[in-house]
């Protein structure tokens, strides 16, 4: 029977499941985990850890993607707080669909719209065409190069993704809708006015 009133410490715990503990201390632990079920349910826990880390067999990610994520979760750290951030509305400066020379065939046709959206330090570019039985809306952010998120948004579904260094965005499958879009960057959020897709 333990000796013990109070139930192990997370630390105790850890040096008994390593064994780490000299011969009377760990036999004081087990004691006390014979007897406490809360302390041998945490105790059984923590072995299962050890022992699915110890068969571990995972490769280790190639260097150039460890540094990539590290960047991105260090410029991410050094963001300004969200009630800091400036929100800017890109202005549209292009529409394919508008142009005299296609009037007649203004809208989604067979090869795309393009669309150019611009601040002033950037320029998005937004180009839809139709995919198999849905819409396929891509582009790039063009402009000073820095880590950046892509929100696009139909109704209350949103699909994000993280920009690479070509700053290109690529959405498959999309559904006929009215989208709008926006950009995260450190400091500043640029949003993108409401856009038709397939209607």
């Amino acid at each position: 029977m333990s000796a013990r009133n109070t139930h192990l410490t997370f630390a105790e715990q850890v040096e008994f499941a390593e064994q780490n503990l000299a011969v009377d201390s760990a036999s004081e632990v087990r004691a006390h985990i014979d007897d406490c079920p809360v302390c041998a349910r945490e105790q059984g826990k923590l072995t299962e850890t050890f022992l699915a880390m110890r068969g571990d067999r995972s490769e280790d990610v190639p260097s150039h993607v460890h540094n990539r994520a590290l960047r991105l979760f260090n410029e991410a750290g050094r963001a300004a707080p969200a009630s800091a951030l400036r929100r800017l509305l890109a202005q549209m400066v292009f529409d394919s669909g508008l142009q005299p020379a296609l009037a007649a065939v203004r809208g989604q046709s067979a090869t795309g719209r393009q669309r150019l959206y611009a601040t002033a330090d950037h320029e998005i570019e937004i180009t839809v065409a139709p995919e198999g039985d849905g819409w396929r809306i891509a582009g790039q952010l063009l402009g000073p190069v820095a880590p950046a998120e892509f929100d696009l948004r139909m109704g209350d579904q949103t699909r994000s993704l993280i920009l690479d260094d070509s700053m290109e965005f690529s959405f498959d499958s999309c559904r006929p809708g009215r989208y709008t879009c926006s950009v995260r960057l450190r400091g500043e959020v640029i949003d993108v006015p409401e856009f038709e897709v397939g209607l």
